[in-house]
């Protein structure tokens, strides 16, 4: 719901910022068809597979100024990947959406996460690894009272913020 979120903040601004007047297409884990990162990326190709391919060539298609990447969660929590594979499938959708800018969000905490330390390590790679103007904050702030109950998803201010976040940083 961010994604919606963020388009009705930028639709709704009198002005949009210099530069990034085209489309923002949006790359997250949250996709209908549940795609996450073992069909996200072949590194060694140059051409993304699955849903995050078909997203970056809509996205180039559509003469896009911008995308944004947000995934993580449901690859760390549910298929137990690495940070730094993950890590490694965004650097890999960066290069090959290259020359369309792309953002990077940092993966929101999960409150149910015995072991919350592969999403703190993954978001310190996130902000060493990418550059601090193309990281989009979606973990810092976020408190028990922006989730629902299952401690996983956020809820509509949750996702508000998110919104705000990028609109924010794009």
């Amino acid at each position: 719901r961010w994604c919606q979120y963020l388009a009705e903040l930028r639709t709704s601004i009198a002005t949009i910022p210099e530069g990034i007047q085209r489309p923002i297409s949006f790359i997250s884990s949250a996709e209908p068809e549940g795609y996450t990162l073992p069909a996200c990326f072949d590194p060694t190709l140059s051409t993304l597979y699955g849903w995050g391919g078909q997203r970056v060539e809509q996205a180039k298609a559509a003469a896009a100024d911008a995308i944004i990447v947000a995934l993580g969660t449901n690859d760390i929590g549910t298929l137990h990947k690495s940070p730094e594979e993950i890590v490694a499938c965004l650097a890999a959708m960066t290069a090959i959406a290259n020359p369309l800018r792309s953002f990077i969000a940092t993966i929101p905490p999960n409150l149910l996460a015995a072991d919350d330390t592969d999403f703190i390590v993954a978001n310190a790679l996130i902000r060493n690894v990418f550059p601090p103007q193309d990281v989009i904050d979606f973990d810092t702030g976020f408190g028990i009272d922006l989730f629902l109950p299952d401690g996983v998803h956020l809820n509509d201010p949750g996702q508000r913020l998110r919104a705000q976040r990028a609109n924010d940083k794009v």
